[in-house]
């Protein structure tokens, strides 16, 4: 097919597990790398909903096929990777119970499952490729090629790809800048290529610079006004990333993923109120009326209390309150991740913005058929406040 083609370059930084039916065969899909460019779309433009089915297809009434076809060209031949491969007893701190270990934590539940992972290092191209307008770069086009770059750009410096991708794995690495073919597009170049950069100040500033390009110039708008307030992750008013210290060299992405594994482990720990209000509610001492401040980091949250012989786990999850029943997950908004600056790979805390899990809906212990009252909504701001002061534990 002729026509309008970009070209974006990715390195798969972390180890990144994708694939199908098979968990020993791990593969880059397609339709999962276009659900993602999809997802940072939504992210991306507050007037998503007038837009989204016309750049990536819709079913039922009203939809459409997308005008672009996706198509994933290794540039290597991928290495695969077991959890066993990443060595992780490497990393253990304390002994028995008290055994600490970032890497696993991120991690969880990879031990259990036998799966394999595209190691790091593999290159790709994800190629987008849209139907030759007869008119040149009509505004139509152009909107279909801001979208899928900016989404993009945005996966390739704040996001990643497969299973735990918001806990630093699957981490996806823009490694090249846009080629654009079929068409002349100099607009296209606007976002800046982190990867190229020397230091993490350069990176700092670059990212703002290619976020104001984002929210200013390619998708003006204000998110929430005059519509329902987005509850999906967004670039909103409380989007907010930190690059912290803790630098490793690429072939010590383990390590950093420790780091960040342990920089919120560390935090999250027993963590009051949290910890004694639901072992409160398990040794029947006093009921939990709010939920726990940890909900914002996701649902579904278990407690286990080893301190509690025979009383059974807690798990609170997303309650639907017409259904007067919990649902299955309410993913996190803080996205962890390796960004390469300079030869090296920094560790970057993002927030996006967006309903705070355990606030919007609410939770509720599975089984109770009781919502909890919600929690104050700031943690989320006061963990990026404590990685940047404290960086990743060496």
């Amino acid at each position: 097919m002729t026509g309008v083609e970009l070209r974006f370059a990715f390195q798969v930084t972390t180890p990144l597990f994708m694939g199908g039916a098979d968990p020993t065969k791990p593969e880059l899909r397609p339709p999962s790398l276009k659900g993602l460019l999809r997802f940072w779309y939504r992210a991306v433009d507050p007037n998503f909903a007038l837009r989204e089915a016309a750049l990536f297809g819709a079913r039922g009434d009203g939809g459409g096929q997308s005008p672009f076809r996706l198509r994933v060209e290794p540039l290597d031949q991928p290495a695969t990777v077991g959890w066993a491969d990443l060595k992780p007893e490497h990393f253990n701190v304390g002994r028995d119970r008290g055994t600490r270990n970032g890497l696993v934590y991120l991690g969880f539940p990879f031990p259990m499952q036998g799966r394999r992972g595209i190691a790091p290092g593999h290159r790709f191209v994800l190629s987008c490729r849209f139907r030759r307008p007869k008119a040149g770069l009509t505004p139509e086009l152009e909107e279909c090629l801001r979208a899928v770059t900016a989404a993009a750009w945005l996966l390739g410096h704040f996001g990643g790809a497969g299973s735990r991708a918001r806990r630093g794995f699957g981490t996806l690495t823009l490694v090249e800048e846009v080629d654009i073919r079929g068409i002349d597009w100099p607009d296209g170049r606007a976002l800046p290529l982190i990867s190229r950069l020397d230091s993490p100040e350069q990176a700092t500033a670059a990212m703002s610079a290619g976020l104001r390009t984002l929210r200013e110039v390619w998708f003006p708008g204000a998110w929430g006004e005059g519509q329902v307030a987005i509850r999906h992750p967004h670039l909103g008013a409380r989007f907010d990333h930190r690059l912290i210290s803790g630098a490793v060299a690429p072939g010590e992405w383990g390590k950093g993923l420790n780091g960040l594994g342990r920089l919120m482990q560390d935090f999250r720990q027993r963590r009051a109120p949290d910890y004694q209000s639901v072992k409160d509610e398990l040794a029947r001492v006093r009921p939990l009326d709010r939920t726990p401040e940890r909900a914002a980091f996701g649902l579904p949250l278990t407690f286990r209390y080893g301190s509690l012989p025979g009383t059974k786990p807690i798990t609170l999850a997303p309650y639907a309150e017409r259904l007067r029943s919990t649902h299955e997950r309410h993913g996190s908004l803080i996205f962890l991740r390796l960004l390469q600056v300079g030869g090296m790979l920094h560790p970057l805390v993002t927030r996006l913005d967006g309903a705070i899990p355990g606030n919007a809906p609410p939770a509720a212990a599975r089984g109770s058929g009781r919502r909890l009252q919600p929690t104050d909504g700031k943690l989320l701001e006061r963990f990026l406040d404590h990685a940047t002061r404290e960086g990743t534990p060496s």
